[in-house]
C-alpha cells in the first residue's frame, strides 16, 4: 500500500501531520534512490575494475616470471663459468705436464723445464691427441731449441740424454735438428736412426 494523502486524510490527521510524514517519506525515498543510483553506478564500473584487476594480476604473473628467470638464468651462467673455468684448468695442467714430460725426455735440466714452461709461453700452444701426446711437437721443438737451447745438454757432455723415439717409431727430431748435433758420431748416428729424413 502506497502512502497517499488520500490515505493519510483516512486516518484523521492534521495537515500539519500529513505534510510532515510525506516529508519524511520522500526523504527516505529519496535516500533509498541515491543509494540505489550510487550501487547502479558502482555495479556499471566492475566490469572496468575487474578487467583492471585481470591487467595488473597478468602483469604480477609476468614479473614474477621475469624475477625467477633472472635469478635462473643468472644461477646457470654462473655455473656454466665455473664448469668452463674447471674445464680449462683441468686442460691446462694436461698440457703441462705433457710439455714437460716432452721437456724431460728431449734432455732439457729441471731448471730448465721449470723455466721455459713457466715464463716460455708454450703451454697454451701445445696440442693433445686423444691419448693426451703432443701433437705439435716438431713445431715446438724448433722455437725453443733457438730460444732455450742453453738449458739442453749438448751432444758429448755427461749431462747429454739422446732423444728417445717415442713408441711406434714416429720420429721427433727434423733434418735440422740432427744436423745441429756437434757431436760427428752422435750426428751420425741420428742420420741412420732418421735416414728417411735425408733421402
Amino acid at each position: 500500500m502506497s502512502l497517499t494523502r488520500k490515505a493519510l486524510d483516512a486516518m484523521g490527521l492534521s495537515e500539519e501531520q500529513k505534510d510532515s510524514i510525506i516529508e519524511m517519506h520522500m526523504e527516505t525515498v529519496n535516500s533509498l534512490k541515491a543509494e540505489r543510483d550510487k550501487l547502479k553506478g558502482e555495479a556499471e564500473q566492475l566490469p572496468d575494475v575487474q578487467e583492471k584487476l585481470g591487467k595488473l594480476t597478468k602483469e604480477l604473473e609476468t614479473m614474477k616470471k621475469d624475477d625467477y628467470k633472472a635469478k635462473y638464468e643468472s644461477e646457470k651462467a654462473a655455473h656454466d663459468k665455473l664448469k668452463e673455468d674447471i674445464t680449462n684448468k683441468e686442460t691446462k695442467t694436461k698440457k703441462a705436464d705433457a710439455f714437460k714430460s716432452y721437456l724431460k725426455n728431449a734432455g732439457y735440466s729441471e731448471k730448465g723445464i721449470e723455466k721455459i714452461t713457466k715464463y716460455g709461453g708454450y703451454v697454451d700452444t701445445v696440442e693433445l691427441d686423444e691419448n693426451g701426446a703432443i701433437t705439435n711437437a716438431d713445431k715446438l721443438s724448433q722455437s725453443i731449441e733457438s730460444e732455450w737451447g742453453e738449458y739442453k745438454p749438448q751432444a758429448g757432455t755427461a749431462r747429454h740424454t739422446p732423444v728417445t723415439p717415442p713408441v711406434g717409431g714416429k720420429v721427433t727430431r727434423t733434418k735440422e735438428d740432427i744436423m745441429k748435433i756437434s757431436d760427428t758420431a752422435e750426428r751420425q748416428r741420428a742420420i741412420a736412426e732418421n735416414i728417411d729424413l735425408f733421402k
